[in-house]
């Protein structure tokens, strides 16, 4: 659980940005749902009535579609208000409703609206029996008007065949003389259209019986039709939205997390890289990070935290069984990592033991350590030199501080391919005079720089930062190493905040004035 916890705070901190605006966020939007629910109408409520269409609508003066269509724009509204007797206008009414046939076109749906639930069912059910009236008394009509139309024409049909069996009386009386050819063909027609008409009245007389071509299937209760939030009480709805709006900052964070995640421990960059952490390096505040370094202002726990990184590649060393001193190679995933820092001072750490250092400048894309320094970048391994033996004392410069030595890059370059037997040849000579060699490089995903420097180092140091280093970076990176069978010493994590570790680089340290008092203490 603590564990846990310690994570999440980690994350929080790393992700302090997107976490203070989501608190923000939460905050503008709670004063939204404060003034919403002060501005806010009543309640909103719905009720449903479903009219079946019945088989004989097919004779109906619209179809399904057309009356739902024209259901708000015709006489329903006006039927429908009168049902409610008056407690709402027609346009009203039909700004509430909504209708719309169900999916398999069996059956119509009317919604309608109120700001209550009586209300909501009042006004689903009239507007149900005014479109089943409505609809009811245009079938009739319809009906009656076919009628009447089909007697006037099967009035005309016999009156046309009083007509042709008076010209042609052997049409009906066998004792006649038979009718001309023409005259039969026309009585046979004319007879035929009249059965049909007769036909068709017979079956409107039958559908006269069922004139409504909707019936009504019932309404369902009520239900509110407001989501949650806007139904609920002010103080509900303010903690709601507050509380939505920081589970989406929270979300955001862990997927930002899952898709981009970081070292944040020691212990997590062990387990990744399968690799022992060197040495923790604590955080600096602002005001301490000076450059040039003073090798004079070097204590406290960040010294005692390099001195510990010293003592860790001394011990590889020895059972490295080397009879010379080692060439460290001092490199990082990324940019911003603080490689140069702590190769300067890591060779203040070495150089204070008595023994001699050269730091090799070779991050020729954005050279730092001659600033970290507080010497010139200028002349330096990209000014034209070929061999060791023609640099001189202005590129390397001994002594600056004691016993440290540098050699700067020269002017920014993107190929150095062509210094790589240059800087090899000075650094083994360096060694061969029992000097100790630090080589700040660029990073490693960089560019390919430190790849062509491994093939004669002894010791490479990987440096990671807690919550900047990415997971994946770092992996990449030791996966590069390992390609190149790069004799990897480990890793050092730099900025490692106040906790576990604090209370081993702290222990006796504290203000001068209560050392001072400790020690005339002692003495008396």
């Amino acid at each position: 659980m603590t564990t846990m916890l310690t994570k999440m705070l980690l994350v929080l901190r790393r992700r302090r940005l997107l976490a203070a605006g989501t608190v923000l966020l939460s905050v503008v939007m709670a004063i939204l749902a404060m003034y919403s629910a002060a501005s806010a109408g009543p309640p909103v409520f719905e009720s449903e009535h479903l009219l079946a269409v019945k088989s004989a609508s097919s004779a109906a003066a619209m179809t399904p579609s057309q009356a739902v269509l024209a259901a708000t724009r015709r006489d329903v509204p006006e039927l429908a208000a009168k049902k409610l007797e008056g407690d709402v206008s027609p346009a009203e009414l039909a700004s509430r409703v909504t209708l719309a046939l169900t999916t398999d076109f069996q059956a119509v749906s009317i919604r309608a609206r109120a700001e209550s639930a009586e209300g909501a069912e009042a006004a689903a059910n009239a507007f149900a029996e005014a479109f089943i009236e409505f609809h009811s008394g245009e079938t009739a009509q319809l009906q009656i008007a076919e009628k009447e139309r089909l007697q006037t024409k099967i009035e005309a049909f016999d009156a046309e065949i009083e007509a042709i069996t008076r010209q042609s009386p052997g049409l009906l009386d066998s004792t006649q003389p038979p009718a001309a050819a023409d005259q039969q063909s026309r009585y046979d027609t004319v007879k035929t259209q009249r059965d049909q008409a007769v036909q068709q009245m017979s079956g409107l007389d039958t559908t006269l019986g069922i004139v409504a071509p909707y019936e009504s299937l019932g309404g369902a209760p009520a239900t509110s039709a407001a989501s949650f939030l806007s139904s609920s009480p002010a103080p509900i709805r303010i903690a709601g939205a507050f509380a939505m709006t920081m589970l989406v900052g929270a979300v955001a964070i862990l997927l930002l997390e899952r898709l981009l995640p970081r070292l944040d421990t020691s212990e997590e960059a062990e387990a990744i890289t399968e690799l022992g952490v060197l040495a923790e390096i604590p955080a600096l505040r602002h005001d301490q990070i000076i450059t040039p370094i003073n090798p004079m202002a070097f204590d406290g726990p960040h010294a005692d935290a390099h001195r510990s990184l010293r003592t860790s590649l001394e011990f590889l060393h020895r059972r490295a069984a080397l009879d010379r001193p080692p060439i460290i190679l001092i490199s990082s995933s990324s940019p911003g990592e603080g490689k140069t820092m702590t190769a300067a001072h890591l060779a203040i750490a070495i150089a204070e033991t008595g023994k001699k250092v050269v730091l090799l400048s070779c991050d020729f894309r954005r050279p730092r350590l001659h600033d970290v320094v507080g010497a010139a970048r200028d002349p330096g391994l990209n000014s034209g030199f070929i061999s060791p033996e023609d640099l001189t004392q202005d590129v390397i410069r001994p002594e600056v501080w004691d016993n440290v030595s540098l050699v700067s890059s020269g002017p920014p370059t993107r190929r150095m391919v062509h210094l790589v037997p240059l800087i090899r040849d000075i650094a083994l000579q360096a060694v061969e005079a029992d000097r100790t060699v630090i080589i700040d490089t660029a990073p490693l995903l960089v560019a390919n720089d430190t790849a062509d420097l491994l093939q004669f180092v002894d010791q490479v140091v990987v440096i990671a930062r807690p919550g900047t280093t990415r997971t994946r970076a770092l992996q990449h990176s030791l996966e590069l190493l390992r390609r190149n069978a790069a004799p990897i010493a480990g890793i050092v994590m730099i900025g490692v905040e106040a906790g576990r570790g604090r209370s081993y680089y702290d222990y006796d340290y504290g203000p001068e004035s209560r050392l001072s008092d400790m020690a005339t203490t002692t003495t008396a």
